[in-house]
C-alpha cells in the first residue's frame, strides 16, 4: 500500500471568500470530495468514512480557509464557529472538519452514519441553517482524477509513486494504486486522527472495471488520512491497451466517476490509432507556458426517429495554459477501443479568434461558411453553422476546410478530410428499450479503413435538476459489434425520452497555421434513435 504525502492537494481547498455575517447558512449540493457527482443522478451518494464537500452560502464567516491537520488531537469538529450534522434513520453525528469557507465546506462523514435518506445542517456562529437532505450508501468510490474535477485521466500511481501518465504507462499485470474516497465505514477507525489504521475492507463488495473488465483489487480501504481512501489493483492481462483506457469502481449497482488510464503493453508512452494528438505532438510542447488549440468537424446527424437530417460545420479554437492542456480529456468519443466514458462538462478556456470565417468546400465544388459567434456575456464562442442536405453525399467524399485567419491565428488551407461511405447501423429497430444494468449491444455493416465507430448516448435527469447526463464509447470499424456496459448505463437516469447515436467517425488529420500549437480535422456521421433508459 502507498502513502498519500500531501492531502492538501486534493482536498478541494478555496481562498479569498468574502465575510458575511448574521445570515443564515444555504446549502445548495452535498457531493463526493472526488467524483463531484451531482444529488440527482442515479449513481449519487455518500458513503460512509468518506471525504465529502458541502456547497452553499453564507457557511462560514471564515476570510481565508485552512486546510486542518489531521494529527493529534485529529481533523476539528468545531471549525472558526462552523460545526456540521449529520441525521439519518435516527442517528445523528458530528461531522470532523478539513475546512470551511463561505461557499464550501469538507469534513468526513462518519463511519457511523447509516445508509438511507437524511439532512446535513451547518450551524454558523451559532446560526443553524435549514437542514439540506442527502443520501448515504454504504459504498460509492469517488475516483481522484488528474484534473482533480472528477472526469479524465484517473491519479493512478505505480510501484514508485510516480504519476502514471502518457509517457508512463501502465502495463497488463502491474499493481498500482487508485486514490479517492468512498470504499465505505470502516469502525476500527475514527475519521478524525492520522495515521488512520488500514483495515482491507474485503467485506465491502467493490469491483474495478479497467477497460470493461473486472480486474484484482489488493487493498481497498483508508489511506493513512482519515476520509481519503486507496483501492490497489492489478492491471488485467489482455485489457485493451491505450492512452484513454476505462475506469470504473463499481460498488454493487452503484458506480463511480468515469475516468480513464494510459496502459501499454511494455510500459513507457502510449498510442491510439484514433487519438485526436499523437504522443510526439504533445511530447513537442511539453516546455511552453501556453497552447492554441484548433479542432474543426463536420458533423450529420441523421434521426431515424424524426425522419429528418441535420448537418453542421463546427470549429473551435481554445487557449490553453500548459497545466490546463496537460490534464485534458478527449474529444469525446476519442478514447480507446473497447473503451467507454462519461461526457463532463469541465471548465473551458478561453475562445480564441482565428479570423471572421470558418470555410469548408465539399465535392462538387460545394462550400458553406461559419463566423465566429460571441456569447451572451460577450465572449467568444464557437464556430458553427448549418450546412444544406446533401452537403456529404451518400458516398463520402473529401472535405477542404479553410481559415480567414486573424491577429492571433494566421489563416489557413491545409487542412482536409476524406470520409468514405459511412456504416449501417444494423439493429435500429431491436432496440427501443435499455435495460441499464443488463447493457445494449449495438451492430453495424460496412465502413472503411480510416474510420472507426462511436456509440453515444444521453438522458436528463427528472425535473427541476434537468440535468444532462451523456457517454460515448469507441470501437474499430472491423468489430461490426459493441455493447455499452451496464457499468456505464447505471449512471445514466432512467427516462422514456433518451436517445443513442451511432457515428462513422474518420480519424483526425492534422492541419497548421501560424500561432497554433495543434489542429486538427474529422467528420462523423450517425443515426440517433430516442431509446427509453430502464
Amino acid at each position: 500500500m502507498k502513502t498519500l504525502r500531501v492531502i492538501s492537494l486534493w482536498v478541494g481547498v478555496v481562498v479569498g471568500a468574502i465575510p458575511l455575517m448574521a445570515q443564515l447558512p444555504s446549502i445548495t449540493a452535498i457531493e463526493n470530495n472526488y467524483s463531484y457527482t451531482l444529488p440527482s443522478v442515479p449513481n449519487y451518494g455518500i458513503a460512509p468514512g468518506s471525504l465529502f464537500v458541502i456547497f452553499g452560502s453564507n457557511l462560514s464567516t471564515v476570510t481565508v480557509p485552512v486546510l486542518q491537520s489531521s494529527a493529534a488531537p485529529g481533523v476539528p469538529l468545531t471549525l472558526n464557529g462552523v460545526s456540521v450534522s449529520v441525521s439519518v434513520n435516527g442517528t445523528t453525528a458530528s461531522v470532523p472538519l478539513y475546512y470551511v469557507s463561505a461557499t464550501q465546506i469538507a469534513g468526513v462523514l462518519p463511519s457511523n452514519v447509516p445508509a438511507g435518506s437524511g439532512t446535513i445542517t451547518v450551524t454558523n456562529n451559532g446560526q443553524a441553517g435549514a437542514p439540506a437532505p442527502f443520501k448515504v450508501v454504504s459504498s460509492n468510490f469517488g475516483i481522484l482524477s488528474a484534473n482533480s474535477r472528477g472526469y479524465g485521466t484517473a491519479a493512478g500511481y505505480d510501484a514508485n509513486n510516480r504519476l502514471l501518465s502518457s509517457t508512463n504507462s501502465a502495463t497488463p499485470g502491474q499493481t498500482i494504486v487508485l486514490w479517492g474516497s468512498g470504499v465505505g465505514a470502516d469502525p476500527a477507525n475514527d475519521d478524525r486522527i492520522f495515521p488512520q489504521k488500514q483495515n482491507n475492507l474485503t467485506n465491502i463488495p467493490i469491483q474495478v472495471l479497467i477497460g470493461g473488465t473486472s480486474s484484482t483489487i489488493s487493498y481497498r480501504g483508508r489511506s493513512q488520512f482519515p476520509g481519503v481512501d486507496q483501492i490497489d489493483v492489478t492491471i488485467p492481462q489482455g485489457v485493451p491497451t491505450g492512452c484513454y483506457v476505462s475506469v470504473i469502481v463499481m460498488s454493487g449497482n452503484v458506480v463511480s466517476n468515469s475516468t480513464t488510464l494510459p496502459i501499454a503493453p511494455s510500459g513507457g508512452t502510449c498510442s491510439d490509432p484514433n487519438t485526436e494528438f499523437t504522443t510526439a505532438q504533445l511530447q513537442a510542447l511539453r516546455n511552453k507556458s501556453t497552447v492554441n488549440v484548433g479542432t474543426i468537424f463536420l458533423n450529420q446527424e441523421s434521426d431515424a426517429t424524426k425522419n429528418s437530417v441535420r448537418t453542421e460545420l463546427r470549429g473551435r479554437f481554445l487557449g490553453y495554459t500548459m497545466a490546463e492542456f496537460s490534464v485534458e480529456p478527449p474529444l469525446e468519443g476519442f478514447i480507446t477501443y473497447g473503451s467507454c466514458q462519461i461526457l463532463a462538462a469541465g471548465a473551458q478556456p478561453a475562445h480564441i479568434n482565428a479570423g471572421s470565417t470558418l470555410t469548408v468546400s465539399g465535392p462538387g465544388g460545394a462550400q458553406a461558411s461559419a463566423s465566429l459567434s460571441t456569447l451572451k456575456d460577450g465572449t467568444l464562442g464557437d464556430y458553427k453553422t448549418s450546412v444544406p442536405s446533401g452537403f456529404i453525399p451518400t458516398g463520402g467524399g473529401t472535405f477542404n476546410f479553410s481559415g480567414s485567419g486573424s491577429t492571433v491565428i494566421g489563416s489557413f488551407n491545409n487542412a482536409s478530410i476524406t470520409m468514405p461511405a459511412p456504416i449501417i447501423w444494423t439493429n435500429t429497430s431491436g432496440i427501443s428499450n435499455v435495460n441499464r444494468s443488463q447493457g445494449v449491444t449495438v451492430t453495424w455493416s460496412g465502413g472503411s479503413p480510416g474510420t472507426f465507430v462511436v456509440i453515444r448516448g444521453s438522458a436528463l435527469t427528472a425535473a427541476p435538476a434537468n440535468h444532462l447526463v451523456a457517454f460515448a464509447c469507441a470501437a474499430p470499424v472491423t468489430a461490426g459489434t459493441f455493447t455499452v456496459p451496464p457499468s456505464l448505463l447505471l449512471a445514466i437516469p432512467p427516462t422514456a425520452a433518451g436517445d443513442l447515436v451511432v457515428y462513422n467517425v474518420t480519424i483526425p488529420t492534422h492541419f497548421s497555421a501560424t500561432g497554433l500549437d495543434l489542429g486538427t480535422a474529422f467528420a462523423e456521421i450517425g443515426t440517433k434513435i430516442t431509446v427509453a433508459y430502464q
